[in-house]
């Protein structure tokens, strides 16, 4: 029989994670949450003594607490501290060039890196980056595993201060690519696996069929890692077909004038307007739909989801890249509710027709 040796009132336990504990009450830095960020690169910051720079941290509704981003900035001249983490790490270069060293098993890899620059931090590998610049600031933008490892294990040491050298990941810059197989089923475009690019925009986008005309993207997989990512071009006036998948897909707006739309099954649109000055940030929350529509080319987004086709984390990004007709999770304009056509196609093509943009038939 149990016998209280202490009795409360209710429960008193915090009711945030592990990660939005240590975030907002550990670290005291800004946690920016919601649904979408309109604005990245402006979201407030605060310093992040172990990284040595003032970083911005998000958990949006979409990342269900297992990936997280955060943004950050290093002044000019500047460097980051060395920091060695145990989790996986794909950085995008916003503004600024510079330099990053990555030490891992007693092995060192330098590489520069400028605007538009994509590349993977091998887990628990010590990361340094350099400021190239005396003049102008340079900003970056991570996205991790973070929240995952540090709600599982809720100790920042074992995260951190862990000395254990995985050497999963080589540390050079070869790049193998995989070709789309016949029937799409493996990968619909070229994929393409490396630890470092150097414009993430200029790799070639092949055309991403299942996805409607006017979109062409390229998939990357990036330092051996459980998050990989996609770079889509979208033409004005084109439908793109909407889709769904799970959770933890981070989809950053770099160029462009349009909008996002997203919808849980049978529920309300949430609308989306892209920035102009700045990188938009959204994370679809699990199983909802969602489609991209472009008002000015170029527009040009980057996806970074917790979904590595090498390693696969779970099945919840199954069926992305094929229609419902073939089993998938890719919706044609047919096969949308009666309500939502209006809601979806209307509004666009009445937008496209205020810029003199033709819009084909959604059906084609």
């Amino acid at each position: 029989m149990l016998a209280a040796a202490q009795t409360f009132t209710g429960i008193p336990w915090d009711r945030r994670t592990c990660f939005e504990w240590w975030v907002e009450s550990e670290l005291r830095l800004p946690l920016h949450g919601g649904i979408y960020i309109p604005g990245l690169l402006r979201s407030e910051r605060g310093r992040w003594d172990r990284l040595g720079v003032d970083v911005a941290f998000f958990e949006l509704v979409g990342a269900e607490s297992l990936a997280g981003c955060y943004a950050f900035e290093i002044p000019p001249a500047g460097e980051t501290r060395p920091l060695q983490a145990i989790y996986d790490e794909v950085v995008y270069v916003a503004r600024g060039q510079g330099s990053a060293r990555v030490d891992m098993a007693g092995k060192t890899f330098t590489f520069e890196w400028q605007p538009r620059s994509l590349f993977g931090i091998p887990t628990n590998a010590v990361r340094t980056f350099f400021n190239g610049s005396g003049h102008e600031p340079a900003a970056l933008i991570s996205v991790n595993t973070l929240p995952l490892m540090l709600n599982l294990f809720r100790d920042e040491r074992f995260i951190f201060d862990n000395p254990w050298a995985f050497e999963r990941a080589p540390l050079h810059t070869d790049a193998v690519l995989y070709e789309p197989d016949e029937d799409h089923d493996k990968t619909a475009v070229d994929l393409w696996e490396t630890l470092f690019v150097a414009d993430a925009l200029a790799v070639p986008r092949p055309e991403f069929r299942e996805r409607g005309t006017g979109e062409r993207t390229v998939y990357l997989e990036m330092a051996d890692s459980y998050i990989s990512s996609h770079v889509a071009e979208m033409v004005p006036g084109h439908f793109l077909r909407p889709h769904r998948h799970g959770p933890s897909a981070f989809v950053f707006t770099l160029s462009g004038e349009g909008y996002s739309l997203m919808w849980p099954e049978g529920g309300e649109i949430t609308r989306f307007e892209w920035p102009q000055d700045d990188i938009g940030l959204v994370v679809p929350p699990n199983a909802w739909w969602h489609g991209h529509f472009a008002l000015s080319a170029p527009a040009i987004q980057l996806a970074v989801k917790l979904h590595s086709r090498k390693h696969r984390f779970n099945h919840l990004f199954d069926g992305a890249h094929k229609t419902l007709a073939e089993g998938g999770t890719v919706a044609r304009f047919s096969d949308l509710p009666l309500e939502l056509p209006e809601q979806v196609w209307n509004e666009y093509e009445r937008r496209c027709q205020e810029r003199n943009i033709p819009a084909r038939d959604p059906n084609g």
